[in-house]
């Protein structure tokens, strides 16, 4: 998926420099983007795991998910007008989401989902709030009920 998007480094570069970061005593902050693997079940599904891998790797002081959306003009924005790449729905969204948070181990990490683009905003301290995340979503993917989720027209940059 990194090469996918261009991303310029590989899971290892990625894992090294993190590391490095919080070992030489500096709060790292860490952005993960959902939505990226399209709406392919099982390419989505490993992209969640191989997040939460990376992220317990990494174990951040701060983690944000965001949900990807596309700029005009981008290669993956011109790939969708051409039928190569779809958006995910926001319960697709909400299952990744569930996939990663249910993967991380991370210790006393600040997890936040309250960016305009996210379909639900979530807050909690993992490991300390994950259970309760994760009913949370369990409910809102069980009940389907859109009232629950930011609608399309007020997510945005």
């Amino acid at each position: 998926m990194l090469a996918k998007i261009n991303k310029g480094v590989n899971d290892k570069e990625m894992v090294a420099a993190a590391q490095a970061v919080v070992q030489s005593g500096i709060k790292l902050s860490v952005t993960v983007i959902l939505g990226l693997a399209g709406r392919d079940r099982e390419r989505s599904k490993r992209h969640a795991e191989e997040t939460a891998k990376l992220i317990n790797f990494i174990n951040p002081h701060y983690l944000a998910a965001l949900v990807l959306m596309l700029e005009p003009k981008t290669i993956l924005y011109r790939k969708m007008q051409s039928g190569k790449f779809t958006l995910p729905t926001a319960y697709e969204i909400l299952e990744k989401l569930r996939i990663m948070v249910a993967n991380l181990e991370v210790e006393n990490c600040i997890f936040r989902s309250i960016l305009a683009s996210n379909y639900l905003a979530l807050r909690g301290t993992l490991s300390q709030d994950k259970e309760e995340l994760l009913k949370l979503i369990d409910s809102i993917l069980k009940n389907r009920d859109l009232r629950l989720l930011r609608p399309d027209y007020l997510r945005g940059f």
